[in-house]
């Protein structure tokens, strides 16, 4: 297997290692080239103290917010490494974070404490790849497996259980058997872990490749953080088969069950974004051009152009290039005529609002053209 480092990491890799330490890239860098991906980032381990690491990389730019746990981040080749000395953790008493973690020199002590077997593979040039769980026959067989025993590492950190079902989803995988029981087992532990976290694991989720796998089989595991949240299984698959767009997603649960609103409120979601959410879910598909017209003129265009992209509406994106290209209208600031216009006919202010809507109503609907001599008569013959 071709594993590649980047020049940062090999830039990095190589100072450690002159300096009689050890260190290899480790997690997901590996796995994501063992599937044929190109990595997001390089994590490195080392049985390199942090002092040590601040030494060695003395002439480094280096941040030490993490140091408490041995991660030293290092700025090398306008990227940002983190590199964690090889570590045991101690007893976890808050379903997160370890009470305490011991260093060690030993890269099994560090592999073992790990989440997923495909998650504790590491690599550097001189000893190759180094799988000591069976991560590579699991990559192969597409399946994600806790290292050691399942519920024990659920207790330790029940971040974990999401984490898991956020890669079952991305990659394609599956749970293996016992995995899968300790999630469903452990699920209640999630109540102890913060909603920022909890949102971030489930964003990246609900936009995989596999998603419809974890609403079906783990929706006890995902009802223990969001109490409201359902699904029904009739509308899985068309779930599955959407475009992978956590909004349009989003959107989806809230069209099929009303009461998954609550989820733009359970997950802290911007407001920004519960807005498109909730703009999406009430869209239907336009079927002509008057109809989406309407649609442009009540809903923000950029989510009417979200909307048909990802529910892949040819038809209506076709109409919106000739909206546009062609200048057309529907919405009132490109009437011909504005409010001054209306009100230098003398008509009474508090008429003008009702005229300009009907206005655009009749230019939408082809029944005035939207000229100002035009939408001038129209405006007399209302009266």
């Amino acid at each position: 297997m071709n594993i590649t480092l980047s020049n940062g990491a090999k830039e990095i890799m190589s100072l450690l290692e002159s300096n009689n330490r050890k260190a290899y890239a480790v997690g997901g860098c590996i796995r994501d080239q063992i599937m044929g991906k190109e990595p997001f980032d390089f994590d490195i381990t080392t049985d390199a103290t942090a002092d040590e690491m601040l030494e060695i990389f003395s002439s480094y730019r280096v941040l030490t917010t993490g140091i408490k746990h041995g991660t030293v981040a290092v700025f090398a080749d306008n990227e940002i490494f983190e590199c964690t000395t090889f570590r045991v953790d101690g007893e976890y008493t808050d379903s997160r974070h370890p009470d305490s973690v011991t260093f060690s020199r030993n890269l099994r002590d560090d592999l073992s404490r790990r989440d997923y077997t495909v998650n504790a593979l590491c690599y550097n040039e001189k000893d190759g790849l180094i799988d000591l769980f069976g991560g590579i026959d699991d990559i192969k067989g597409k399946t994600i497996r806790c290292i050691g025993e399942a519920e024990k590492r659920f207790t330790e950190d029940a971040l974990r259980i999401l984490r898991g079902l956020r890669f079952a989803s991305s990659l394609g995988f599956t749970v293996e058997a016992k995995t899968a029981n300790a999630m469903l087992c452990c699920a209640p532990l999630l109540q102890n872990i913060s909603k920022e976290r909890i949102t971030e694991e489930f964003r990246k989720m609900l936009i995989g490749k596999n998603t419809g796998y974890v609403l079906e089989g783990f929706l006890p595991v995902l009802k223990a953080v969001i109490p409201d949240f359902e699904i029904q299984k009739n509308y899985i698959d068309e779930f599955s088969s959407s475009a992978e767009d956590f909004e349009y997603r989003m959107s989806l649960l809230i069209k099929h069950n009303p009461h998954n609103e609550a989820l733009l409120t359970a997950l802290r979601l911007p407001k920004k974004v519960c807005e498109s959410i909730s703009q999406l879910s009430a869209m239907e598909a336009p079927e002509n051009k008057i109809e989406l017209k309407k649609m442009l003129g009540a809903f923000k265009e950029e989510n009417v152009v979200k909307y048909l992209t990802c529910s892949g509406n040819t038809d209506a994106l076709r109409w919106y290039g000739e909206i546009k290209s062609g200048g057309e209208c529907y919405q009132l600031s490109q009437l011909a005529v504005t409010g001054k216009d209306i009100l230098s006919l003398g008509v009474e202010s508090h008429k003008i609002g009702g005229i300009l809507n009907r206005l655009l109503d009749d230019v939408i609907n082809e029944k005035t053209e939207n000229t100002k001599e035009e939408l001038i008569k129209a405006i007399r013959s209302f009266s």
